[in-house]
């Protein structure tokens, strides 16, 4: 068995987010992530789901807690996470005035050290051909 099948790339102790005004938005949650586990946040609204992500993010610093992303503190060394994670928000909010390949150039220069966009990944997701539409219809592109 391979000693990196249970690491953990995710590591949330005691995780607490407070607001301005006392608002306790993530009171004290503990879990964990394997590498090549499927983990999924839920909770109604106002649970604090939005919040938490928000952390793991680097976004923000945690009220009290700690916590781990790929073995790295995401707010104190962001530049060590931020190249290695994703998020997929509920919804984009991509600019509706770009096209596909405008918006792609738009989010690569938003990350520090972006290369250019290269064609070759739109063959690999299906929308060579589609990269002058908006991108509000992008996940019925076939």
């Amino acid at each position: 068995m391979n000693t990196n099948e249970h690491e953990h790339v995710i590591e949330v102790t005691d995780l607490r987010r407070v607001y301005g005004g006392g608002f306790e938005a993530v009171r004290g949650i503990t879990f964990s992530v394997a590498r090549g586990e499927i983990f999924a946040l839920l909770g109604t609204n106002g649970a604090g789901k939005t919040s938490t992500v928000e952390l793991l993010e680097g976004l923000a610093a945690p009220a009290g807690g700690q916590v781990r992303v790929l073995g790295h503190d995401p707010y104190r060394e962001r530049a060590a996470v931020r190249p290695r994670t994703g998020v997929m928000l509920q919804e984009g909010g991509f600019p509706s005035d770009l096209t596909i390949a405008e918006t792609a150039r738009m989010w690569a220069g938003c990350t520090s050290g972006a290369r250019p966009v290269a064609s070759e990944p739109k063959g690999r997701v299906g929308v060579e051909g589609a990269t002058a539409r908006r991108p509000e219809g992008l996940s019925r592109v076939a």
